[in-house]
């Protein structure tokens, strides 16, 4: 049976050739060549899908980093260049024209919750997580108040006040919550 199988396909490649002639060959060799392309295209997706999760990733940190540094640019003198950073009269004037020194005593325990429960060990961490929690209760009704002030003072953005209002969070923090001893 499979002689008389391996026969009747001998001979239909022969009838095939001699009705075909060289379109046969050409067919294969497209095929094969389509496979081939099958096979680089699925390395093609994995890398194009890999680039595309790291553009998400670096567009995400541009877009934190365009608003620091705009605000950045914004905040020239409205810091005390010490280390670390206190407001200066322009900072603690925005604050308070801005509503934040109304507000903080309202939101002051919620701040803090947040900063404990990211452990903070250095001045630098209390400063970055107060202002990470500044940021995080950028929805909270009690903000509204810094939101419309925002609206009515273009040149005076929503991260420029939380920047400033941080260094006021963290020397507070700081009063009741002493750096950790370290080893030198």
């Amino acid at each position: 049976m499979d002689q008389n199988l391996s026969t009747l396909t001998k001979i239909g490649n022969w009838i095939s050739t001699l009705l075909l002639g060289n379109t046969r060959e050409l067919i294969i060799r497209i095929d094969e060549r389509v496979n081939h392309l099958m096979d680089d295209m699925k390395d093609v997706k994995s890398t194009l899908a890999e680039h595309g999760r790291m553009l998400a990733t670096h567009t995400e940190i541009l877009r934190e980093h365009g608003e620091d540094i705009a605000a950045l640019k914004m905040y020239v003198g409205y810091n005390v260049r010490h280390s670390p950073n206190i407001p200066s009269e322009k900072g603690r004037k925005l604050l308070k024209e801005s509503g934040f020194d109304d507000i903080y005593p309202r939101v002051r325990e919620k701040i803090f919750t947040l900063i404990e429960k990211k452990n903070p060990k250095t001045l630098y961490d209390y400063e970055k997580e107060a202002e990470r929690a500044l940021r995080s209760l950028r929805d909270d009704p009690i903000i509204y108040r810094l939101k419309d002030y925002v609206v009515e003072h273009e040149d005076q953005p929503l991260v420029l006040i939380f920047e400033i209002a941080s260094w006021v969070v963290r020397d507070d923090y700081l009063r009741e919550h002493p750096l950790p001893l370290r080893p030198r």
